[in-house]
């Protein structure tokens, strides 16, 4: 596969392995994740969207009448929805906000037919009500656990002076993600603006 962002007609590079040309791939899959050459994650986010879906399909048991009662169907909704939605976001947090929004349909879709919520509730309070986070802030949860984690491994790992370059690509793309979450934590809270603390 190769990955370029470049527009245009540009050829792929000629990859040879024990003397045989290796072809070039528009989407391949790995470890779960559905990469295409730009990096775009379409792919990735709609056969994460139609498993999910599938997924959904199986709450035949949400009728008003007889299902199954709420906290089963949010148990059910934390327990298959969200690790799917969750698995790999450290990778593809890289896509655009509105690439992202795909998956926060099925997020709540989910919710809704938990709670037994009419198509027309605002989210925000289904959510808060729930106790379930949005996705984009689980993502940057997320991030920021493995960004704290990989800050705190031992300098013998050999990885870990690219991570902490200050130079890198790597770190600046990281830092570029995780800046609106690590000002998320350096700011007062209402005790200490009303200087009460």
């Amino acid at each position: 596969m190769h990955f370029c962002r470049n527009r245009g007609v540009h050829p792929d590079p000629d990859l040879f392995l024990a003397n045989r040309c290796l072809t070039c791939v528009e989407v391949t899959r790995y470890l779960g994740l559905t990469f295409d050459n730009r990096l775009t994650w379409v792919p990735h986010f709609h056969s994460l969207k139609a498993s999910c879906r599938k997924a959904l399909s199986l709450w035949i048991l949400s009728h008003t009448s007889w299902s199954a009662d709420r906290d089963t169907l949010l148990l059910l909704h934390r327990t298959l929805i969200l690790p799917k939605l969750e698995y790999g976001c450290k990778i593809y947090s890289s896509a655009t906000e509105a690439r992202l929004r795909v998956l926060d349909s099925v997020h709540h879709a989910g919710v809704r037919l938990a709670t037994g919520a009419f198509r027309t509730s605002p989210i925000p309070s289904l959510l808060v009500d729930d106790g379930f986070w949005p996705l984009d802030l689980r993502r940057q949860s997320s991030m920021l656990r493995c960004w704290f984690r990989t800050h705190r491994l031992p300098d013998s790992v050999p990885c870990i002076s690219i991570l902490r370059d200050l130079h890198s690509q790597v770190y600046n793309t990281i830092l570029h993600i995780l800046m609106p979450s690590l000002s998320l934590l350096m700011v007062p809270s209402p005790m200490q603006v009303l200087g009460l603390v």
